[in-house]
């Protein structure tokens, strides 16, 4: 065993037992590589990477490999959910260096962290346009001797190019903003851009016109017969799905349901409503969604959603909940909702932890294998069903004797099938064991069916116990802050609008966690919770996350002690992430990526540890970037509580990124829909109740759950809470509260209205200014 077996991180812990003589990231391995006067071999994976798995068993588990390794260089592991920092910087550099990235990234650098070479994944052997480790090893050893000088030449080069891209002025190549960072797909170092701030006029008339170019970029891209944009690979992009529900007009509810039937509409482009609607339905039917278990796999590799990479993510669960929650609130379609419930079980099954908080993921790959767990022969099956029940899930499922799950690397034909439902549409998929609203229903006939997705429900059931009996895929379970902010804030925001008090209590459990593990008294950050111990300094996306799903949970359930969370991680993350500007130290160790300086949050904090520099993100990858969420946090901010500065704060970030994301816009979609938003109609409430025996209040929660919570702010003033939330949101002190009464007062745009005491007139009072 290695120093790893000392780690928390189940990444690090799975190379234990290498032979590699692997150093955890920190100073005793750079002191020994200079001791050593050799360079630096740096690894970077997580846990439930496939091809990391693919690396570690031809290449750190083979003897030969391994004692190479250890004769040339100093090796690290670092686990990127534990490091996003080191990652971030690594995957630049080899972006930089070879116009493409992904995990396992392969970094060799000198003893001063500055690298010199860059790859991803590296066979034992050399392949036709890859080299292999047992060539490359010896060919670094030979010129790390024989020709140093050449080597540091080329490490300063690289820094340099490191640090140009920091300041970067001039738009690069965007390249196809249809794929994403994550697995490192060409054409995602969207980040580096102009800076927009030659002129307050250039970036005013930039932002002006950003979020209808992003509009027209997913049109084009759409793909009208399985949703989702572009062609292979297919992600998610939850994001993408929040800003199009922001860009719908107004229609009445026969417009909705008549928009959503046609797809691809003869005249013109399809509406933000269609799109979104063919794409949730696109990845419900298809391999992406486990229809066995639930919950979603992190992408596919085809236009169908078929044949996805079959970890499942805990961020994909957050943000997917999301964007089916807020797809029901604008369809009302039933198989939304009951996807987003689903989503919920399976946390609650397979990723919540007895702290309230949420792990990070389970594994692609089981018994050395990807997506065995998930996969089945048709043998499998009619062992596991009656004749009458396997021909019911083999008509409803696809399954295919020679299987429909083919090797991704080859394309042949693997006897197995993955589940899937593409084709049907959604009321056959819906579970009908749900309430629905025929009212609302897209396909009407279809709810008249034989009760084919209750009778499904039972032989899935059935499925899920054999499942059950494999050997299951290895659960990644730390904690990360991040990703348990983000899910927070899904299920808080799913709980408001379905009202549903379990998913708002799992929020409440999650807030718990935070609180507990991960908050210091001045609101700062740990990132990483494993067996009950906080480590690692907060990160941009910690502070930004957290922040947003303590706003959500205010807003759901009306508790001032959320929002005084909120308001404390804010000013911590503003006190040590802001760029202002004008530090002293904003040379090397505080380069600014695709902002201006003084604009924007840096990625990590000022009194973190410092690489090849501090790096700025507004790209929208697999999960929002910090600087695009703060601003949807900075909005809410100023609503709630009057303070001007949090505007203020959101419209310095937007104009700073505004040349960049001018030149790719589709891959700044949350960014966008939060410059939607802040130019948009925004209502607040304050419910002031002194009722003890009645509902009022409850019910004029209900009426609101109807409005888009990003635009319609509440704040609940009782006379428990009534000097807290005073400090909290001054302007609250004007509203009295009345002797055994519930008022609500409404204003909008900076007028309001006078006050209404039922939940009657509360909603009479909205339609109408909604109208």
């Amino acid at each position: 065993m290695n120093r790893l077996r000392l780690e928390k991180s189940p990444y690090l812990q799975q190379h234990a037992e290498n032979p590699v003589d692997w150093f955890p990231w920190g100073e005793e391995a750079f002191e020994q590589a200079r001791k050593r006067d050799c360079p630096v071999f740096l690894s970077i994976g997580y846990a439930t990477c496939h091809w990391c798995h693919v690396m570690e068993r031809e290449s750190f588990e083979d003897p030969e490999v391994a004692r190479l390794m250890n004769d040339v260089f100093v090796n690290i592991k670092v686990d990127r959910e534990e490091r996003p920092d080191i990652d971030q910087t690594y995957m630049t550099v080899c972006q930089m260096m070879t116009g493409q990235g992904g995990w396992p990234l392969t970094i060799l650098m000198t003893p001063d962290k500055v690298p010199f070479f860059a790859a991803t994944y590296l066979p034992r052997d050399s392949r036709p346009q890859r080299i292999g480790m047992t060539d490359l090893i010896p060919q670094v050893e030979k010129v790390w001797r024989e020709d140093r000088e050449r080597v540091m030449r080329s490490a300063a080069s690289i820094r340099e190019g490191f640090e140009r891209t920091l300041r970067m002025h001039d738009v690069e190549d965007q390249g196809d903003v249809g794929v994403e960072r994550d697995r490192g797909i060409v054409g995602d170092d969207a980040v580096v851009g102009a800076q927009g701030t030659e002129g307050s006029d250039k970036a005013t008339d930039i932002l002006k016109a950003l979020p209808n170019a992003c509009l027209t970029s997913l049109q084009d891209r759409f793909d009208p017969e399985f949703g989702g944009f572009g062609t292979a690979p297919k992600f998610p992009s939850a994001h993408q799905l929040w800003f199009l529900l922001r860009m719908q007009g107004d229609e009445d509810e026969d417009e909705v349901k008549d928009e959503v039937k046609d797809t691809a509409p003869a005249k013109g482009q399809p509406s933000p409503l269609q799109m979104v609607h063919k794409t949730l339905l696109g990845m419900r039917a298809g391999g992406l969604w486990d229809h066995v278990g639930g919950g979603f796999h992190r992408y596919s590799t085809d236009r169908q959603w078929l044949l996805p990479h079959f970890e499942k993510m805990l961020y994909d669960q957050a943000t997917l909940m999301l964007a089916y929650a807020e797809g029901w609130q604008a369809t009302g379609e039933p198989l939304f909702k009951s996807t987003a419930n689903k989503i919920a079980e399976y946390l609650s099954e397979c990723l919540c932890d007895p702290s309230g908080g949420f792990y990070s993921a389970e594994d692609a790959d089981s018994e050395g294998e990807e997506g065995k767990f998930y996969v089945w022969s048709e043998t499998e099956l009619r062992e596991h069903l009656t004749p009458e029940q396997f021909d019911r899930i083999a008509d409803a499922f696809h399954i295919n004797p020679k299987g429909n799950f083919r090797d991704e690397a080859t394309g042949r034909e693997t006897g197995l099938n993955i589940l899937h439902r593409i084709g049907a549409d959604a009321m056959e998929m819906a579970d009908l064991s749900d309430a629905v609203d025929k009212s609302f229903v897209v396909d009407e006939s279809a709810v008249e069916e034989d009760g084919l997705m209750g009778e499904l429900t039972g032989l899935l059931s059935i499925l899920k116990e054999a499942r059950d009996a494999r050997p299951r895929p290895l659960l990644d379970d730390k904690l990360l802050t991040d990703w348990n902010g983000l899910m927070m804030a899904a299920l808080a925001a799913a709980g408001r609008i379905f009202g549903d008090s379990s998913m708002l209590s799992m929020a409440q459990a999650a807030a718990h966690f935070l609180r507990e593990f991960c908050v210091d008294g001045e609101g700062r950050l740990w990132h990483r919770v494993k067996d009950g111990e906080a480590a690692i300094q907060g990160m941009a996306d910690d502070y930004a996350f957290v922040v947003w799903g303590f706003l959500e949970l205010y807003e759901a359930k009306g508790e001032p002690a959320d929002l005084e969370m909120a308001v404390r991680v804010h000013r911590a993350f503003r006190r040590y992430f802001w760029d202002d500007g004008g530090r002293k130290d904003a040379g090397r160790g505080n380069g600014q990526r695709g902002g201006a300086a003084g604009n924007g949050y840096f990625f990590t904090p000022s009194d973190g540890e410092v690489l090849l520099g501090r790096q700025k993100e507004v790209y929208d990858g697999a999960i929002p970037s910090a600087n695009s969420v703060a601003v949807l946090n900075a909005i809410r901010l100023w609503h709630l509580t009057g303070d001007s500065a949090y505007d203020e704060e959101a419209e310095a970030i937007l104009r700073a990124f505004s040349g960049t994301m001018e030149a790719a816009p589709a891959g700044y979609a949350c960014a966008l829909l939060g410059l939607r938003l802040r130019n948009m109609q925004h209502t607040e409430v304050v419910i002031c109740s002194t009722e003890v025996a009645t509902n009022t209040a409850k019910r004029m929660f209900d009426v609101l759950r109807g409005q888009d919570r990003y635009r319609c702010h509440i704040i609940l003033k009782t006379p428990e809470n009534a000097a807290t939330l005073e400090e909290l949101v001054p302007y609250s002190a004007q509203y009295p509260l009345e002797e055994g009464r519930t008022a609500a007062y409404v204003c909008t745009n900076f007028a309001c209205s006078a006050p209404v005491y039922s939940a009657e007139e509360l909603g009479e009072l909205l339609r109408g200014l909604s109208s």
